[in-house]
């Protein structure tokens, strides 16, 4: 959108180009070019959305737009970034990193899938003048060398490979530990803040069901932060960290705090799942913000882009539904120490970190950081 505004661009065909684009689920010019990008691709042309699981488990509902809203579409991609043809003025080239939330790659002649972690190879199916086809069975194989990454499309009882483009090699080294993993990810560095990894007993927690969480944020001089834990019935914090809420002031609230702690909390597991490689597990997880709960776990929930929130909310539905976990939500009441009564573990844990994030708060706030508060940072899903 930033290269066609510098088209100057008249503001209702602004409307119509970006009504266009919402019902394609485009955010990256990637998004509508074809698998070896360097066209636009006759999907994106045509108006026909090519989707993608995760986009279609966060992405807002939007109707087909009218003909003359995609002759307005076509008349700006072509002004902004296509020269004859649909040939793209200057091609994407390689991608710069694996994005592993994309499942489909090639190698040799081989169509790759890649999943959780794993990599599964489909057979390739013998056809003449036409683009190469894949079966649909597939076996469990080594990471390949050099995968680039592809688009298909089903077709029958075969998958069809409409192209492919190389992926730059990546030169760092495997973090060797659960907490450099986590670190490595920078899109996460926002609800990271004073992390915390015991070592040993996250897979165990995760396969026998016991894997407790507990977030807690707070508002204040519009400031939000919160503070997270997540251990096993006899370690009350085997993963723990801060988070500095992201967004403009005018953004914050305890709602979002709240929010932004059951995302980091997700965001961290999607980690321990991805370096364990599992595939099952239950989490019990717990916050005293019920609102927030209920918008991440109500099953009658309807996400429209103008909900408060949208972002995290969004972001997280993503990684909830993605995770190949069992996630329990359960309502803990705050607070509870000023009761003179017996406490849970539930309660004991929420006191904790109710404490950290007081602490949290008092640091974070002097320390803050303003792009962080300008939303520049991403979401990770």
């Amino acid at each position: 959108m930033t290269a066609l505004l510098n088209q100057w661009i008249p503001s209702n065909e602004l409307i119509m180009f970006n009504h266009c684009r919402m019902y394609l689920q485009a955010i990256l010019l990637s998004d509508i070019v074809a698998a070896d990008d360097t066209t636009v691709s006759d999907e994106a042309w045509d108006g026909i959305p090519v989707l993608s699981a995760h986009k279609q488990q966060s992405w807002p509902i939007f109707g087909k737009p009218p003909g003359v809203y995609w002759d307005t579409w076509r008349k700006w991609v072509k002004k902004t970034f296509v020269s004859r043809g649909r040939r793209l003025r200057k091609p994407l080239g390689s991608w710069l990193c694996m994005d592993k939330s994309w499942p489909w790659y090639t190698s040799a002649d081989s169509l790759l899938h890649y999943k959780m972690g794993k990599w599964f190879r489909h057979p390739p199916v013998i056809r003449r003048n036409c683009m190469p086809a894949f079966g649909l069975t597939s076996q469990e194989c080594n990471p390949p060398m050099s995968p680039c990454r592809a688009k298909v499309y089903l077709k029958e009882d075969q998958i069809v490979c409409t192209g492919a483009a190389p992926i730059l090699p990546n030169n760092h080294s495997t973090p060797d530990s659960l907490k450099a993993y986590i670190e490595h990810d920078k899109d996460l560095s926002w609800c990271l803040h004073h992390l915390q990894v015991q070592q040993g007993g996250h897979p165990r927690a995760l396969l026998e069901g016991y894997l407790m969480a507990v977030s807690d944020g707070s508002y204040k001089n519009s400031f939000g932060t919160a503070a997270w834990t997540i251990g096993d019935v006899e370690h009350p914090s085997l993963i723990s960290g801060k988070v500095i809420c992201p967004g403009e002031a005018q953004d914050h609230d305890l709602y979002r705090s709240e929010l932004s702690g059951i995302y980091a909390i997700m965001a961290v597991l999607d980690k321990v799942v991805e370096y364990f490689h599992l595939q099952e597990g239950t989490v019990e997880i717990r916050c005293n913000g019920q609102a927030a709960l209920e918008s991440i776990f109500s099953r009658s929930l309807v996400l429209t882009k103008d909900a408060a929130s949208y972002d995290l909310i969004a972001a997280t539905l993503y990684m909830r539904r993605k995770s190949p976990l069992k996630w329990i939500p359960r309502y803990v009441r705050g607070h509870q120490d000023d009761l003179a009564q017996p406490l849970d573990a539930w309660a004991l844990r929420n006191i904790m970190i109710d404490s950290w994030e007081k602490h949290t708060y008092l640091m974070l706030y002097v320390i803050r950081d303003t792009t962080i508060l300008k939303g520049s940072l991403g979401l990770y899903g």
